[in-house]
């Protein structure tokens, strides 16, 4: 660039080139190949009675068949409804029956639920698109996935 050169002139000649650095084709193919990391789904995938065991979810209606990374919006007509969520085939314990603890979340995976209020949680599926669920009564419960990374 010489000295004096406007930066507005210097794009506007880079833009005007056919190929500057014999490189734009193949960037253009690979960018229209990368896949779009995150989906806005906004799709409710379940609305009935919840669980009060650990219990499947299939998510891959709208995951697909893979893992994925997903955002759950919970609602609940019970008060308070604890909510705790997992990647299916996990052993590790996100939930405590014992009365003397106070309900608080453990991670991003356990939520209180009132009335009127949702929740928001995050999970890992499983390599088939599903997670597992319970929560401390039976209510009629909604679950949305808001969005989710493949």
């Amino acid at each position: 660039m010489k000295i004096g050169r406007s930066i507005s002139t210097a794009i506007a000649a880079h833009a005007a080139a056919v190929d500057p650095h014999g490189d734009r084709a193949y960037t253009d193919t690979e960018v229209a190949a990368i896949p779009v990391p995150l989906t806005i789904a906004e799709t409710e995938v379940f609305s009935g009675t919840s669980p009060t065991e650990w219990t499947d979810l299939d998510l891959s209606g709208v995951v697909g068949s893979n893992l994925a990374l997903v955002l759950l919006k919970i609602g609940s007509t019970g008060n308070p409804a604890a909510t705790a969520v997992r990647k299916d085939g996990e052993t590790d314990e996100f939930w405590s029956d014992d009365s003397s603890v106070a309900a608080v979340a453990y991670g991003a995976a356990f939520a209180k639920i009132f009335v009127g209020i949702h929740a928001v949680v995050i999970v890992a599926t499983s390599a088939a698109g599903i997670i597992e669920w319970k929560t401390d009564a039976a209510v009629a419960t909604t679950i949305d996935i808001i969005a989710y990374i493949k």
